[in-house]
């Protein structure tokens, strides 16, 4: 979800161990020079773990997401700056 609470990207993926999905940035975002809140939901589909999480974004960071099965918190959300 974006500030103004707008679905940005709703997608199911199904990944095996050692696989990963990437998904270009919106528009908005890689043009924009300001940060801008957004909300991840994350819902691992055998129900152990959901996360909701914020963090704000601009044209020159990017969030991660990593799943861990053997982790008590398997789900973690990260910001990388370039």
């Amino acid at each position: 979800m974006d500030s103004d609470n707008e679905s940005v990207f709703k997608e199911s993926y199904k990944l095996r161990p050692n696989e990963s999905v990437s998904k270009a940035k919106p528009a908005n975002l890689r043009s924009s020079f300001e940060l801008k809140e957004y909300t991840f939901r994350i819902i691992l589909d055998n129900g152990v773990a959901e996360e909701n999480t914020s963090v704000s974004l601009d044209r020159w960071s990017t969030a991660t997401i990593d799943i861990y099965w053997d982790y008590q918190d398997p789900i973690m959300i990260g910001v990388v700056t370039v």
